[in-house]
């Protein structure tokens, strides 16, 4: 990356724009019209562009300034890897589908990992954060125009709850949405800061998780689960049960999301669940699991 004093990697990467351009003429994925999204150069060269623009230091910096704002949020590097984090979730259902995302997937990661890095401006961060982001993105070869544009317009519009269909668009909306619906302060609140928080905030603070997946018997269902450690309110005095009708002032934290679900997948109905169990229980195995009408999320307290 020009003026860039990051760590490169220690091979040259060979930019492939069309398959004649590859080496691997014999290659399963060889198409005669541009690249096909499947490449695994392709794919190489996106994970080369993610890690330097990870290790820039300029990035490394920005993120470091979220990380230490004043307040209760950490918006910094673990938050940017939450979102890419759940909002593969939702590109692995539209892989199971049919259709090949790993490389939405490396997109994705690349627009969370830049989408608030103008964030310390509250105002319209998500406009400032995409003009930065094209600033970066311009001095990166590996990516195409297309590619570009779709992480730039998933940045400039990912507060909105709008309809999306575009992959990065929809995953990185969903990712965000949902982050913001769990687990996010920082880790080092003391009894003191905990009680100054909202009812809202004290229960998003002990959902530790959130999951989406599809109904294996039924493609056109989903499930939405809400990881809840109902025993860290010993710590700070927080009821243990799960209250939904604390959503009802940002329900749209969470039915923004579930309908860009059904909307991008094609689902009929995304149902949502409370589980005690951690996220690496399968659903099949899990005797926690309450379901929550979607009414719950909507009450007025």
């Amino acid at each position: 990356m020009k003026n860039s004093n990051c760590n490169e990697y220690n091979h040259v990467m060979l930019v492939i724009n069309k398959c004649d351009d590859c080496p691997a003429s014999q290659c399963e994925y060889r198409t005669e019209n541009g690249i096909p999204d499947a490449c695994p150069y392709l794919l190489e060269q996106i994970k080369s562009a993610k890690n330097r623009l990870r290790n820039d230091p300029d990035v490394v910096r920005r993120l470091s300034r979220l990380e230490n704002l004043s307040g209760d949020y950490d918006f910094g590097r673990g938050h940017s890897s939450n979102i890419a984090r759940v909002g593969e979730q939702l590109l692995r259902c539209k892989e199971k589908q049919g259709e090949f995302e790993d490389k939405n997937i490396l997109l994705l990661k690349i627009a969370a990992l830049l989408h608030r890095l103008d964030g310390y401006n509250l105002y319209n961060y998500w406009h400032s954060s995409a003009v930065y982001a094209e600033q970066l993105l311009s001095q990166v070869s590996e990516l195409s125009l297309y590619d570009k544009l779709a992480i730039i317009e998933a940045i400039e519009h990912h507060t909105d709850s709008e309809n999306y269909t575009a992959p990065v668009s929809a995953a990185l909306f969903f990712g965000n949405a949902l982050c913001l619906a769990m687990y996010h302060f920082r880790t080092d609140l003391s009894p003191e800061e905990f009680c100054k928080l909202s009812a809202y905030d004290k229960q998003a603070f002990y959902v530790r998780d959130i999951t989406f997946s599809l109904d294996q018997d039924n493609p056109k269902k989903g499930y939405l689960v809400f990881h809840y450690n109902e025993r860290g309110f010993r710590a700070y005095g927080l009821p243990p049960e799960f209250r939904p009708e604390l959503f009802a002032e940002k329900s749209e934290l969470i039915l923004g999301p579930r309908q860009v679900a059904m909307n991008f997948l094609g689902l009929d109905d995304v149902e949502i669940l409370l589980s005690t169990r951690s996220s690496v229980c399968p659903l099949s195995e899990d005797k926690t699991l309450v379901t929550i009408p979607i009414e719950d999320f909507t009450k007025k307290k």
